[in-house]
């Protein structure tokens, strides 16, 4: 039977050294009900408890709760400091446990005293990880007993690999309400429209003036009423008010969210997925459309969206890639000559080999906000997007698992839509391969953890571990 980690914060959480030095202040804390669910459980589980020791109550709260649950295994983290003042008690209160202690120290820290049992590690968990090969970490759920056993059930033959969860970032980790943090640049009135079109932009001011152009001249062709939000999230330096004269939309409302700092690109301050929630806020009609703010779509998409947005729920056209040298205006695009098929083979496969996206395998997995579109009723239903992916991916990966969960309907327009090339600067993972797998890769893990269902282990991860695994042998390592 494998063992469940299940990581416990310390009484006083937000003053913890250790947790800030360890990048997990989003871990989730067990209520005393949730124990008590445990102890009631006829179900008896193997489980490996982590405390994180920062004061003399959190030994005894530890030792009263270990007695209690029987863990068959507690490792301790603890600081240099605090494992002087606190090692006698920690071997007496444990004697009846197996205890595992495991010292912080900083790279410039000498360690106060050499102890064969004590485990030293870093800042760096994956010293740690190496050492232990945790099976899994319990990130902040809503943590309830069925789910719990649910999952050691369908999973006991699973190896989850140990991914440190991002750090809170106050910039990143924002309400679903942004009254009091947003603000609005540029406003038309509109009392009604057909189609509110949501666009998120982060310091990319090339691509969102090709792409607002365009659609300018694409929704006069669509003869319906659309109102468009652009949500600038926080760049650096952009005339919005320039903007707004230049795109000659009719319906036009720009907001922003203020940053505290610039971010990086890969980090975890991602917020694309709350830059839309904000913009949803403001959206005037029932149906929603998100688009990235580096594509070009026709009026004819436009039209599909509004005429079938109720018979299918989520809708989402074919996405290609452009040429880096191709800057025109949608109606001028020639595929054959200005798309590269090569850019994105991935979706290009999954394009070609789906019929009927409501048929088709992990289908959940395909929905992406780079041009989706979904009822605002559905929307809130589901969601809105989980501030909680804090870096690149998977936050519309979430709302599409939720959707086919609830029997929602997939559709895949008939019409397609393009990516202009954005600069090696504007991408989350610098167009590196293997930065890209790393990024995605901790987005599946947590994901995975949101949910604890075994397609979103099987489908995203299952397959990458075992390419991984086999590399290594390949390589030797």
């Amino acid at each position: 039977m494998s063992h469940k980690h299940v990581w416990i914060p310390p009484i006083k959480k937000l003053d913890s050294e250790i947790l800030q030095c360890l990048n997990l202040t989003n871990m989730y804390s067990f209520s005393e009900q949730d124990f008590a669910n445990l102890r009631k459980s006829k179900v008896k589980v193997k489980i490996k408890a982590a405390f994180f020791v920062t004061s003399l109550d959190d030994v005894n709260y530890y030792a009263t709760i270990s007695e209690t649950m029987s863990f068959s295994e507690v490792n301790i983290f603890i600081t240099s400091a605090s494992l002087k003042n606190f090692l006698t008690l920690i071997e007496k209160s444990f004697k009846e446990t197996t205890v595992k202690i495991f010292c912080l120290i900083t790279c410039i820290e000498h360690r106060c005293f050499e102890l064969p049992h004590i485990h030293y590690f870093t800042t760096d968990l994956e010293l740690y990880c190496a050492q232990e090969k945790i099976n899994y970490y319990w990130p902040a759920l809503d943590f309830t007993e069925t789910r719990f056993f649910l999952q050691k059930k369908t999973d006991l033959s699973r190896k989850i690999q140990f991914v440190p969860f991002p750090a809170y970032n106050s910039d990143a980790c924002q309400n679903t309400s942004f009254s009091a943090v947003g603000e609005t640049l540029f406003e038309t009135f509109c009392a009604a429209t057909d189609l509110s079109i949501i666009i998120p932009h982060y310091d990319n001011s090339v691509n969102l003036m090709a792409m607002l152009k365009s659609l300018s001249a694409e929704i006069s062709l669509s003869q319906y009423q659309i109102d468009v939000i652009l949500v600038d999230d926080g760049s650096p330096e952009i005339d919005f008010e320039k903007t707004a004269k230049e795109c000659s939309i009719q319906n036009f409302k720009i907001l922003r969210l203020p940053r505290t700092i610039n971010r990086q690109m890969g980090d975890v301050s991602y917020r694309a997925g709350v830059a839309r929630n904000f913009g949803a806020e403001h959206a005037v009609s029932e149906k929603l459309l998100f688009l990235d703010c580096d594509m070009l779509i026709g009026h004819e998409l436009i039209i599909e969206v509004i005429r079938s947005l109720g018979q299918y729920d989520l809708i989402m056209p074919r996405r290609y890639q452009l040429h880096a040298s191709v800057t025109k205006k949608y109606d001028e695009i020639n595929f054959t000559a200005d798309v590269n098929l090569e850019g994105t083979p991935y979706w290009t496969n999954f394009y070609n080999q789906t019929n009927d996206w409501d048929l088709a395998k992990y289908k959940w997995k395909y929905v992406s906000t780079y041009c989706l579109a979904i009822t605002k009723n559905n929307f809130y239903k589901l969601g809105p997007f989980s501030a909680s992916f804090v870096s690149y991916g998977c936050e519309d990966v979430d709302l599409g698992f939720k959707a086919y969960k609830d029997n929602l309907k997939f559709h895949l327009a008939h019409q397609n839509i393009y990516h202009l090339q954005p600069q090696t600067s504007r991408s989350e993972y610098e167009f590196d391969v293997a930065k890209k797998e790393k990024l995605s890769l901790r987005a599946f893990y947590y994901l995975y953890q949101v949910h604890l269902d075994h397609e979103i282990f099987d489908a995203l991860i299952f397959g990458k571990i075992e390419l991984r695994n086999s590399n290594r042998k390949t390589n030797g390592n």
